[in-house]
């Protein structure tokens, strides 16, 4: 991945619009991002790495933290990258979620998060999910693996550098997600803990059942059963000692059941007698209580017979009652015709009321509608110029305007000559003071090259050697050198002639642009005149852009005014003339109103003369035939002939319950003497009983019954319960062995997954899978290190622990290949530490990248930790740098270490604006 052009707007530090196009700094090499401490040096990656992702490179900022703090309200968060990958070239847009200005009204709204990817197909992907899953798909790793290959943070990795193995664990599991590896250390040891803790429960819950087991008082071997519950006895010997408990009680139990045998016998003769001596004593008494009903019945019967016969008697009023619900039958419809013509009088009544209020309201309506019309045509006639009187306010209206944007234009123009003014008065600054340097610049040039060709014999004689011959001279013998003194090397005068050149055609380029500026001016200033002596008057031409900007604003508000007037009168003559034509629409259909409404009117008032006429008739035959009938309505006489139907019912349901009485009274007196009869005959011959002698002896039974049952479910529970101890406490017990076995085992297998066999080194399974990687870090860490420090240092793991105490496995050695020592980083100095910790961030950058399937970055960046550096070491740091950025990759070098703005010729330089906010440009 190679970014080619960034493009931020009000990001961090940066206030304004900034554009760095990156190509202008190669495809390889080294180059330097510069300037003050917090001026926005690493803000520049964190932008391409939020275009990117979404985040910053780093965790110490949320998306919407990145807003400017020094920008514009009305200026966007945004930035835009272009960069290419595999050969393509893509192009990115996106801002964060921050508060800007409300579009509407006063106070703030939310600017929502926002993302959108131009792919080399023409595809365009939005959405922030979207862009996000693509970016990871391009790219082929997420945004941490990324921030760690393409950053290498020196004060990140100093840590790394100095920490011990826990530490160094903390750290590499992020790196490298070993994480799973401790969760499986953490799972083992949680099992182990969980199935010692089974054990225990198990043990419990034998012991447990062991205390349920029960014995009879008697039984002799209860002692041995509270034993067995002190836990004196082994389990398997409690076992022995609970299945003869069981066996003792069985063979009682059997006995028992044998004696309720035999008494359930004894006992069921027994019921047999006494149910047959009962059953003799029962019928003695139904014999005699038969009796006794057979006279009561009688005498019913005898009374149902009277009630009978009164019923019986009443049938004259039966047929009275019948004739009267024949005669209100006949009548009815008469009833009915009655009603039919009262509910007409009603209507029509009705009727006559509603006509009257229709006359009313109609009329109304009539005397309101004629006044609308009347008042409609007085308004129509003062509207008729309306129409043309718009169209002249218009036409005012439009020339006014047309003035106004010309003195806007002229406006514009004066701000123009005043913005060139002062690029004219900056560019002159810049030439004088490239001139000046300039100067300088070739005089110190003109100084080193007199000093340097005076010391030519000097220079020439530091390369002559005995026995070989004199460029100058030819001789092979050179008794006496000369001195070369303090002249300048031949580098820094090529050096100081290269810049002083390019301090030449800076001050040409500078003269050039001063000229176009003040050519620019001129040309605006001409066309100014003019425009100005057109609109406002010969002597408005001769008018500095300064005053004529005065005058030009007065005139423009006076025209807006006049403008303003001009809208408001042309609406006023727009909204008279709307109301002209509405009303010239709606005068014809107000006359065709009122004539509709007059036709209504004469139909209510006929109709409600035919209703009047109508109700007088009703009136007179509803009198004529409420006199012939007996009841005041048809209501009345359906109630009498409901009440007659009542009556009949009420007759009819007595005379029927009287005979259903006596047949009821003749069946039971029947009924009563057959059973009689039953009764007679049963008791003949019957054997005498002693009852009472019976029931004592039974109860006698009962009582040795009842003590049987308690003994034989004592036996059977006790029995039941020690059956089911046994059962668990075997069961239990053979869990228990495999369980500890089992335990056993995984105690081992997490001993050695987290390290701490007893008398072993430490090392947990994840520290070892994190050895592999270190190994593999170091080994391309001491590449760059052996290059950086001459092949003097080398990093090393530190193989033996220092006691078997501590975690251990990824402690970190120094060895020093000139005496042959092995010692502790932390021994070594503070430019030697960042010589170590910059080789194992870029050992780390390395394996990353290869754990992440050997994704290319074809530009990194490595940010601070040189101002620890003395010449030498920062000579070699640089050197082994640029062997990183060989081939078809750029290094970004982020620092504010001055010695590196010489040593390194492309830079993006990063300044504070004294106004606030900061701004970037690229030198090369």
């Amino acid at each position: 991945m190679r970014p080619v052009l960034l493009e931020i707007s009000a990001f961090g530090p940066y206030a304004g619009r900034m554009r760095l196009d990156l190509e202008k700094l190669g495809r390889s090499g080294l180059y330097l991002i510069t300037g003050d401490t917090g001026a926005g040096k690493t803000t520049i990656f964190d932008a391409i790495t939020f275009a990117l992702y979404g985040e910053a490179s780093g965790d110490a900022r949320e998306p919407s933290m990145l807003r400017s703090k020094y920008a514009d309200p009305t200026v966007p968060t945004v930035v835009v990258l272009t960069f290419t990958n595999g050969g393509k070239e893509y192009r990115i847009r996106r801002n964060p979620e921050y508060m800007r200005p409300a579009l509407k009204g006063t106070g703030e709204a939310k600017q929502l998060a926002d993302a959108e990817l131009h792919c080399p197909d023409g595809r365009v992907i939005t959405k922030v999910k979207d862009v996000n899953a693509a970016v990871r798909e391009i790219l082929g790793v997420d945004r941490e693996q990324f921030s760690q290959i393409a950053m290498i943070a020196q004060g990140d990795f100093q840590k790394l550098l100095l920490a011990d193995t826990k530490e160094r664990k903390k750290i590499f599991q992020n790196l490298f997600h070993t994480g799973a590896y401790e969760r499986l250390e953490d799972a083992l040891k949680r099992e182990y803990l969980d199935l010692l803790k089974e054990c225990d429960q198990e043990r419990r819950s034998v012991d447990q059942y062991i205390g349920g087991v029960a014995a009879a008082e008697d039984d002799p071997l209860a002692l041995e059963l509270e034993k067995a519950r002190a836990g004196s006895i082994t389990t398997a010997a409690a076992c022995g000692v609970i299945r003869r408990v069981i066996e003792r009680d069985e063979a009682g139990s059997g006995a028992a059941e044998e004696r309720k045998n035999a008494l359930s016998a004894e006992l069921e003769q027994l019921d047999q007698a006494i149910g047959r001596a009962e059953k003799t004593e029962a019928a003695r008494a139904n014999l005699a209580r038969t009796k006794s009903e057979i006279k009561d019945s009688s005498a019913r019967l005898e009374a149902a017979q009277g009630a009978l016969a009164a019923e019986e008697a009443k049938q004259p009023e039966r047929d009275r009652v019948d004739l009267k619900i024949a005669s209100l039958e006949n009548l009815l419809p008469e009833y009915d015709a009655l009603e039919e013509k009262k509910q007409a009088l009603v209507r029509a009544e009705q009727s006559i009321r509603e006509n009257n209020a229709l006359i009313l309201i109609l009329e109304g309506k009539q005397e309101k509608a004629r006044k609308a019309l009347e008042s409609a045509r007085e308004e129509q006639s003062t509207l008729v110029d309306a129409a043309e009187r718009r169209t002249s306010a218009t036409e005012r209206e439009k020339a006014v305007r047309e003035r106004i944007e010309a003195l806007g234009g002229l406006e514009s123009a004066c701000v123009d000559c005043g913005k060139k003014a002062a690029a004219l008065s900056e560019a002159q600054s810049r030439y004088l003071e490239a001139a000046e340097n300039s100067r300088l610049l070739t005089a110190e040039y003109e100084d080193k090259n007199r000093a340097y060709l005076d010391a030519q014999a000097g220079i020439l004689a530091e390369h002559l050697a005995e026995g070989e011959p004199c460029p100058v001279c030819g001789s092979t013998h050179h008794p006496k050198l000369a001195c070369r003194g303090t002249a300048p090397s031949e580098h820094a005068l090529n050096m100081a002639k290269w810049t002083a050149e390019d301090a030449r055609n800076r001050m040409t380029d500078a003269a050039g642009k001063a000229e176009a500026e003040k050519a620019a001016l001129a040309t605006a200033r001409e066309a100014l005149a003019r425009e100005a002596a057109r609109l406002l008057g010969g002597e408005a031409g001769a008018k500095a852009p300064e005053a004529l900007a005065v005058l030009v604003g007065t005139e423009k508000k006076t025209a807006e005014d006049r403008a303003a007037a001009l809208a408001d009168e042309a609406a006023l003559q727009e909204r008279r003339d709307r109301r002209y034509r509405e009303l010239t629409e709606q005068l014809p259909t107000m006359e065709r109103t009122i004539a509709e409404e007059e036709k209504r009117l004469a139909a209510a008032r006929e109709a409600c003369a035919g209703e009047k006429s109508r109700a007088a008739s009703l009136s007179a035959q509803i009198a004529e035939t409420a006199g012939k009938l007996e009841h005041g309505d048809a209501d009345g006489a359906r109630r009498a002939l409901a009440g007659a139907k009542e009556r009949k019912k009420a007759l009819q349901r007595a005379l029927e319950s009287a005979r259903a009485d006596l047949a009821t009274e003749q069946q039971k007196l029947s009924s009563l003497e057959g059973s009689l009869q039953t009764l007679e005959e049963q008791l003949k011959g019957a054997e005498s009983f002693d009852l009472p002698e019976m029931r004592q002896k039974r109860a006698v039974l009962d009582r040795e019954n009842g003590q049987l049952d308690v003994r034989l479910r004592g036996y059977h529970s006790r029995i039941e319960r020690n059956r089911e101890a046994l059962r668990h406490i075997e069961e239990g017990a053979a869990r228990l062995i495999r369980m500890e076995e089992r335990c056993g085992a995984l105690k081992a297998l997490s001993d050695t997954a987290c390290g701490t066999i007893a008398g072993k080194e430490k090392i947990a399974l994840e520290t070892y899978v994190q050895m592999r990687y270190f190994d593999r870090i170091l080994e391309r860490a001491n590449q760059r290190l052996r290059i950086m420090t001459g092949g003097q240092y080398e990093l090393i793991r530190r193989k033996a622990a220092a006691n078997n105490r501590s975690q251990t496995g990824l402690d970190l050695d120094i060895l020093d290949h000139y005496n042959g020592s092995e010692r502790s980083v932390k021994t070594l100095s503070g430019g030697e530490q960042f010589k170590a910790s910059l080789s194992l961030a870029l050992g780390l950058s390395d394996e990353i990248r290869a754990a992440a399937g050997g994704i290319r970055m074809e530009t990194m960046f490595v940010d601070e930790g040189f101002g620890s550096l003395d010449e030498d070491s920062l000579r070699m740091a640089i050197n082994a740098l640029a062997d990183l950025s060989e081939g078809d990759r750029l290094v970004g070098i982020i620092s504010h270490v001055g010695v590196l703005r010489d040593r390194i010729e492309k830079q993006i330089r990063v300044t504070k604006d004294r106004t606030g906010g900061s701004r970037a440009e690229i030198i090369v």
